[in-house]
């Protein structure tokens, strides 16, 4: 995440912020939150949300879902053309940008797929005091 790459460190961190969100990992989001946070990412797309990122990160929470949620229907051409000729050129998605972005989305959906497996969870909960709030 901290080495040079083609896309800026917070969206780095915010593709892997969307990717386990999808699953409810709060461990990871947690961590990557605090990460995003420390490296100055902007507060209001954590605080606010989808509303708050540019439209092009935006436009990737589709891919992200299928990613999650139903990855036999990963047409490539679908959604992948999308992204590559939007509508809007402003959006458009260079390839090199979208296989990052791509490999970061299924490192953290195996990562948070691995740690709700085995029941990884917050620090706080290991007290046996139930979930933390």
């Amino acid at each position: 995440m901290h080495s040079q790459g083609f896309l800026p460190q917070d969206w780095r961190y915010y593709i892997a912020i969307m990717a386990v969100s999808c699953y409810g990992c709060e461990q990871l989001y947690e961590l990557l939150v605090n990460q995003f946070l420390l490296i100055e990412g902007e507060i209001a797309w954590i605080e606010v949300g989808m509303e708050a990122i540019p439209v092009k990160l935006r436009n990737l929470v589709y891919l992200c879902k299928t990613l999650a949620f139903k990855p036999w229907e990963f047409a490539l051409e679908t959604l992948l053309g999308n992204l590559i000729k939007p509508e809007n050129q402003e959006n458009r998605w260079m390839k090199k940008d979208l296989v990052h972005a791509l490999c970061i989305f299924i490192f953290y959906n195996c990562l948070a797929s691995y740690s709700m497996a085995n029941g990884v969870c917050n620090e706080a909960d290991l007290t046996g005091n139930g979930p933390s709030q």
